[in-house]
C-alpha cells in the first residue's frame, strides 16, 4: 500500500489537491517533473500551481466555477489545473486541435466562467471566438501575448484548504471531452474520487515508487495520460517525464537517455513501435512495466518479444463510463478484471448481453442474468453516480436493482414504526412558499442553503416544513394534543454541507430521502416528548440491529431555532466512528409564535411547543447496513427486519 492509500483509509474523502499537496510536503526536494530541459521538484510544482490558483481567487473565481483549459502538452498544464483544484475550481481539458465549431460547443458545454489558453493554441481559440454562444473571459498562460491578459501571479504561496472547504471527492475534477466520431464531442464528468481510482490502477498493478519515472508523450487532456499516467505517478511521488507528443523515431533513445522506468501508453503507440526499424536502443531500457489500453492481440506479442517487455497491464475503461477493468497479471490478450482493491468502489455485475440485438438479456421476472465464464455480457454497477452527474450534476446519486429496492424497504420499515407509535402519516407538497420556511426557520437566515424554483418558490429542505405549516394561523384545541405527524418526501438542500459534519459520497447529497417525525405537545411535556421522540428513532436503529448512540449537542452545536437537540449516531467502519444518522430537536415556542400557531384551552390561548426529528435519513441508514452487515467474498446480509419488505437476502458484491 502506498502514501495516497494509506491516507484514504484514514481519511476516505481527500481530493486530488490534497493528495498532491501532502505529496509535496513529504518529498519537496524530489524532481516531479522533467519536460525539455526543465526540472521541477514537488515543491516548484506546488509553488507554481500556487501561483494559478491565487490568480484565480484575486480573479473573484470560487469553488464550483468552471474554467476552460486550451493548452498543448507542457508544464503549465499541469500546474494551471492543479492550481484550480486547489480552491475548488474544475477543469474543462479541452482537445488542443481542435477548432471553430467543436471548440466553441466544447467551451460552451462546460459553461465556463473563462478560458486559459497557451500561446501555441491561440489561432485555434480565434477560430471559435466570434461564435461562442456566451462571450468568455480569456488568459493566456505562458510568454506576454498582445491583446491578451497574462495569468502569472508573482504569489506563490499555498492557498489555505478553506478555499476548498465545501469541496468533497465526488465533485467533479475535471470535464474530459469524447473524441466526437460520431458528432460533436461530448464532456465526461471526471471528479476526484474517480481520478484516485484511475491513478490507483496504474500505481498498484505497477507497484510504482519514488525511484519511477513515468514516460508521458499522452495528451493531458484526456484520461488515459491527464488522468492515469500524472496522477499515479504525482500520488507516489515519482518522476513525470513529459513531452509535447509521441515520435517512433526518437522514443527509445529518448527512454534510455532519461532513465524511463514506466511508460503509459495507447495500442497505436505501441504499434507504431513495432514497425520501425531497429534502435540501437530498443533493447537497453529500464522500461520494467508498462500500462495502458487498446492493445492489439497480433502487436503484444511482437511488441514483449521484440522489446524484451512483458510486465504489459492492458486496462479497459471509458470517460463517460463508471467502470474499469485491468489486467493485473500480464495474460496475454486480456482486458483484465476488476481489481481487488477497487471492488470496495465498483460494484459491478457482468450479465448476459445479446449482441446481435444490442440489449442485455432477461430472465422471466425481468431480471438481468449473469454470465457464466466464456460467455459475451456486459459490465453494468449497482450504484450509479456518473449517470446522476449526467442527469444533475455532483451531489446527486442514481440507486438501481437491489440497491433501490432496498431503500424502498427502509422507507416502508421506517413509516410502518412511525405508524405504531402513534404517528398519522401525511402525503406534503414537495415546494413550499417563502410564508412556509420563515415559519420553521430557515429563511431569511439560511436562504442560500435553499433551492428556489421560481417566484416565492422552494423545494423543500426536510418534511418537518410542510408538516409544521399545515398548522400555521391555527389553533389547535388541547384535547387533541399531542399532534404526533410523519411523512416521507425527499429533501432539497442547495449547500449540502450547511447542516452537518458529513462530508463523503451518499452521506451528503443535494437530494435524499428522509421520514420525518413532528410533534405539536404542551409546553410542559415538550422534554418528555424529545426523549420520546429520539426513542423512536433509534427504535429502528435497533431493529435494523445498527451499532448507535445518543448525543446531546452543546449550545454552541446546536441550530438557528433549536432550543435543545439530541443526535443520533451510527457506527460507519470505513470512516471508523459514528456519524449523525439523526438529529432529534426541541424549538420550543420558537416555530409555533413564527407561524402563530396556538392551543385553546380552556379560555386561555398559549403557543404550543414543537419538535422534530429523522426517523431516519433513509440513504445514510443504507450505507450504514451496507458497510455493517458486509461479508468478505459474499456479500451484504439484509437485516431481519426488512425481509418482510424485500424478495432477496443478499446483495452479492464481487471481488
Amino acid at each position: 500500500m502506498n502514501h495516497y492509500e494509506k491516507n484514504l483509509d484514514k481519511n476516505p474523502n481527500l481530493t486530488v489537491a490534497d493528495l498532491i499537496e501532502e505529496q509535496v510536503d513529504k518529498n519537496p526536494s524530489l524532481i516531479a517533473l522533467e519536460y525539455e530541459d526543465k526540472k521541477y521538484t514537488y515543491q516548484q510544482l506546488d509553488q507554481e500551481s500556487n501561483k494559478v490558483a491565487n490568480w484565480a481567487i484575486d480573479k473573484g473565481y470560487k469553488y464550483g466555477d468552471v474554467i476552460s483549459l486550451l493548452m498543448e502538452n507542457k508544464p503549465e498544464f499541469l500546474f494551471a489545473w492543479i492550481g484550480l483544484a486547489k480552491i475548488g475550481i474544475i477543469t474543462a481539458c479541452l482537445n488542443s486541435n481542435i477548432k471553430g465549431k467543436s471548440l466553441s460547443h466544447c467551451i460552451g458545454a462546460s459553461k465556463s466562467a473563462s478560458i486559459i489558453i497557451g500561446e501555441e493554441c491561440l489561432n485555434n481559440y480565434s477560430s471559435a471566438e466570434d461564435i461562442l454562444d456566451q462571450k468568455i473571459d480569456a488568459f493566456v498562460y505562458g510568454e506576454e501575448t498582445q491583446g491578451f491578459e497574462n495569468i502569472k501571479s508573482d504569489n506563490d504561496s499555498r492557498p489555505g484548504k478553506e478555499y476548498r472547504k465545501d469541496l468533497i471527492n465526488t465533485d467533479s475534477l475535471f470535464y474530459i471531452y469524447t473524441s466526437g466520431t460520431t458528432g460533436l464531442p461530448k464532456a465526461s464528468k471526471f471528479n476526484h474520487a474517480r481520478f484516485v481510482a484511475g491513478a490507483s490502477l496504474q500505481s498498484q498493478s505497477l507497484r510504482m515508487n519514488t525511484n519511477d519515472k513515468t514516460y508521458m508523450v499522452l495528451p493531458l487532456y484526456h484520461s488515459t495520460g491527464g488522468v492515469v499516467g500524472v496522477g499515479s505517478t504525482f500520488f507516489t511521488g515519482g518522476t513525470l517525464v513529459l513531452r509535447k507528443k509521441f515520435s517512433a523515431e526518437r522514443f527509445w533513445k529518448d527512454c534510455v537517455e532519461n532513465n524511463i522506468t514506466i511508460v503509459t501508453y495507447i495500442g497505436e503507440m505501441l504499434r507504431y513501435l513495432v514497425n520501425t526499424k531497429e534502435s540501437e536502443y530498443e533493447n537497453k531500457h529500464k522500461i520494467r512495466g508498462i500500462f495502458g489500453n487498446g492493445l492489439r492481440p497480433d502487436v503484444w506479442k511482437i511488441f514483449a518479444k521484440r522489446f524484451g517487455i512483458s510486465n504489459i497491464k492492458e486496462f479497459y475503461g471509458s470517460s463517460e463510463g463508471n467502470i474499469a477493468l485491468i489486467n493485473a497479471d500480464s495474460n496475454f490478450g486480456s482486458i483484465g478484471r476488476i481489481p481487488p482493491y477497487l471492488s470496495s468502489v465498483m460494484k459491478t455485475r457482468i450479465v448476459k448481453f445479446n449482441v446481435e440485438e444490442e440489449k442485455v438479456e432477461r430472465n422471466a421476472d425481468g431480471f438481468c442474468i449473469e454470465c457464466e465464464p466464456d460467455e459475451i455480457g456486459e459490465a453494468i454497477g449497482l450504484l450509479d453516480t456518473d449517470s446522476a452527474n449526467k442527469l444533475s450534476g455532483s451531489r446527486f446519486v442514481v440507486l438501481k436493482g437491489k440497491l433501490a429496492e432496498l431503500q424502498r424497504a427502509l422507507i416502508l420499515l421506517m413509516l410502518h414504526e412511525a405508524k405504531e407509535n402513534g404517528y398519522e402519516e401525511y402525503y406534503v407538497p414537495f415546494i413550499v412558499n417563502s410564508d412556509s420556511l420563515v415559519g420553521t426557520g430557515q429563511l431569511p437566515k439560511f436562504a442560500d442553503d435553499q433551492f428556489s424554483v421560481g417566484e416565492n418558490k422552494f423545494l423543500i429542505p426536510t418534511a418537518e416544513v410542510p408538516l409544521t405549516n399545515i398548522f400555521r394561523g391555527e389553533t389547535i384545541n388541547s384535547v387533541n394534543l399531542p399532534v404526533k405527524m410523519t411523512s416521507h418526501t425527499p429533501c432539497f438542500r442547495a449547500e449540502a454541507g450547511s447542516y452537518g459534519r458529513d462530508t463523503r459520497g451518499m452521506i451528503r447529497q443535494h437530494q435524499f430521502e428522509k421520514v420525518e417525525l413532528v410533534k405539536f405537545v404542551h409546553p410542559e411535556t415538550s422534554e418528555e416528548h424529545l426523549e420520546e421522540l429520539v426513542n423512536n428513532a433509534a427504535s429502528i436503529l435497533e431493529k435494523l440491529e445498527l451499532s448507535h448512540r445518543k448525543v446531546i449537542l452543546c449550545t454552541g452545536d446546536l441550530g438557528f431555532s433549536a432550543a435543545k437537540t439530541i443526535d443520533l449516531e451510527v457506527w460507519l467502519p470505513s470512516q471508523d466512528c459514528f456519524r449523525e444518522i439523526s438529529s432529534c430537536s426541541n424549538f420550543r415556542d420558537f416555530q409555533s409564535r413564527r407561524m402563530n400557531t396556538k392551543i385553546k384551552d380552556g379560555k386561555q390561548k398559549y403557543h404550543p411547543h414543537t419538535l422534530n426529528g429523522s426517523a431516519l435519513a433513509v440513504g445514510r441508514t443504507l450505507l450504514a447496513i451496507m458497510e455493517n452487515n458486509f461479508e468478505k467474498g459474499v456479500g451484504v446480509h439484509m437485516p431481519n427486519a426488512l425481509k418482510p419488505y424485500l424478495n432477496f437476502d443478499l446483495i452479492e458484491i464481487v471481488q
